[in-house]
């Protein structure tokens, strides 16, 4: 698959990450999203499935499981050339004071997300070490950071089940190539295209899909820039 070619990669301000292989990651332990951009082109996308098994291991051996699922699925996009990971990307959960009042669930819950995320960046630091290739570059910005503070579910609340009848998904569906999408979606019988998003192209991975077009510079976040590593 060549290029879009909506726009010049070399105008871009992140034009040095359209080489090589960028990994986006929506981290979690449950059903983290994952997208593979191979010089700027979306190539593969999918949710995790994560054994239920893994639940009953200690937390930071639950991380390091769930990150090295993530790494075997990037290893089985490779193509028979040894590859290495020049980005990635990761969303950082924000926390939020007791007086805020804007962070929902268990906030203790979202050390799984930042434990799955830092595992996977150490293994591919020393993948990339053991290829004898640079470190690769490392992004963790927050949901508001890069989404632009613009909601996953609908005017409901709800989550839809169809990724792009959401307001963020929709406009990540939109900044998707015609071959691009052709790769998130079902073929029937006869080989022709469907409207009917692949099951494993869910809500998770098209965070996937939106955090890597975000670090390309491809979803326009207003006012907002990809802050590199947590501090």
């Amino acid at each position: 698959m060549t290029a879009p070619k909506w726009e010049d990669p070399k105008t871009l301000p992140n034009s040095e990450r359209w080489h090589g292989d960028l990994l986006a990651m929506d981290p979690g332990v449950r059903s983290p999203g994952l997208a593979l951009f191979r010089h700027g082109v979306l190539v593969a996308c999918t949710r995790l499935k994560v054994p239920d098994s893994y639940a009953e291991l200690p937390e930071a051996e639950r991380w390091i499981r769930v990150a090295d699922l993530g790494a075997d699925w990037w290893q089985a996009q490779q193509d028979g050339v040894k590859r290495t990971v020049r980005t990635l990307i990761y969303e950082r959960p924000q926390w939020y004071s007791e007086t805020r009042g804007k962070s929902k669930g268990d906030p203790n819950k979202l050390a799984h997300v930042l434990g799955v995320g830092q595992s996977l960046s150490v293994m591919f630091a020393m993948h990339n070490s053991h290829e004898g290739s640079r470190q690769p570059e490392l992004l963790s910005p927050t949901p508001a950071e890069w989404t632009g503070q613009v909601p996953k579910t609908d005017r409901a609340g709800k989550l839809p089940k169809d990724p792009r009848k959401s307001p963020r998904h929709a406009r990540v569906w939109a900044a998707l190539a015609p071959g691009e999408k052709a790769i998130c979606l079902h073929r029937g019988e006869d080989g022709a295209l469907t409207d009917t998003l692949l099951r494993d192209v869910n809500n998770d991975a098209f965070d996937g899909i939106g955090l890597g077009l975000f670090a390309l510079g491809r979803y326009k976040a207003s006012g907002q820039r990809v802050f590199a590593g947590a501090s």
